[in-house]
């Protein structure tokens, strides 16, 4: 929920608002909305068959030629690219369709790049 309706807000304030309305709704305490909203990062585990981006698991294709590029990728997991990664990850396990928009220099085609080459 927290993803599609606070996602296109740009004030902390207001995501934080809205996290706290969504979760008053769902019955989830204020404290553990303000957790997603504010200090949620998941956990990237790259394995041999798998990706577990916080709440999605992907397959990985299997290539030698894949495995050598992934080596040599550089990508800085904080908790906004994380959170990003796996928001990207949900879309494509479902299979939907992704617009990315921000300023130029952001980091939106570099965390496409980086999940393509990890998955």
């Amino acid at each position: 929920a927290l993803d599609c309706f606070t996602a296109m807000l740009s004030e902390h304030t207001s995501k934080l608002k809205m996290a706290e309305v969504i979760g008053s709704k769902l019955n989830i305490s204020r404290k553990k909305a303000e957790f997603f909203c504010q200090l949620y990062k998941p956990e990237i585990v790259i394995n041999e068959l798998d990706l577990q981006v916080g709440r999605v698991r992907l397959l990985r294709k299997q290539s030698e030629a894949v495995q050598i590029q992934r080596e040599k990728f550089t990508f800085a997991a904080t908790r906004p690219s994380s959170v990003l990664i796996e928001q990207l990850a949900v879309c494509v396990s479902k299979g939907e369709p992704v617009l990315l928009v921000g300023e130029t220099g952001t980091g939106k085609t570099s965390t496409v790049q980086y999940l393509a080459h990890i998955t």
